[in-house]
Order: structure tokens, then C-alpha cells, then sequence
């Protein structure tokens, strides 16, 4: 049986850790020349299917908030999630 969902999400920031293209390893954000932001708001999307006691979805969530002033950085991540059911009916 096919699903769709949407919505809105809130995060916080649980770590931060930056790295410019071409370079090799990273920093804490602490240690950057910017601050990111602590909290993000955004949407989520998404779709999937069930068989039978098994649930495949793929699911899109884009944050909506600049996350660095002066930048346009924006959450994003795109999940593929695989659930199973256990016990009875």
C-alpha cells in the first residue's frame, strides 16, 4: 500500500563541523569565521510503500532558514528510510 507525507519540521544543532571545497579534513564551526545558526526551520516531503509488515520510503527534507548570515546555506537532506514491524495483530 502506497504513503505520502508532508510537513514541517524544526531542528536544532546537535554539532557543526566545516570544510571548504578542495580542502582536506575539517573544523569546528567555533573556530570559522561565521556563526551558524542554532535552529532551522523546514518542510518535509515524501512517499513510500508497504509490504505487508516492511515499509520502504524516500524522504526529502529542505531547510527553509539561511544557516550562515551573508551566505545562502540551507539545510538539506534526502533520507531512505526501511522500517519493519515486529509482534502481533
Amino acid at each position: 500500500m502506497p504513503h505520502f507525507y508532508a510537513g514541517s519540521a524544526l531542528g536544532f544543532k546537535a554539532g557543526c563541523t566545516y570544510a571548504e571545497d578542495g580542502e582536506d579534513g575539517s573544523i569546528p564551526c567555533g573556530d570559522a569565521s561565521f556563526e551558524a545558526k542554532s535552529t532551522d526551520l523546514g518542510l518535509i516531503v515524501g512517499a513510500g510503500v508497504e509490504f505487508g509488515r516492511t515499509a520502504v520510503s524516500l524522504r526529502l527534507d529542505q531547510g527553509l532558514s539561511t544557516q550562515v548570515d551573508g551566505f545562502s546555506v540551507k539545510n538539506r537532506a534526502i533520507l531512505l528510510v526501511v522500517t519493519r514491524a515486529f509482534g502481533g495483530r
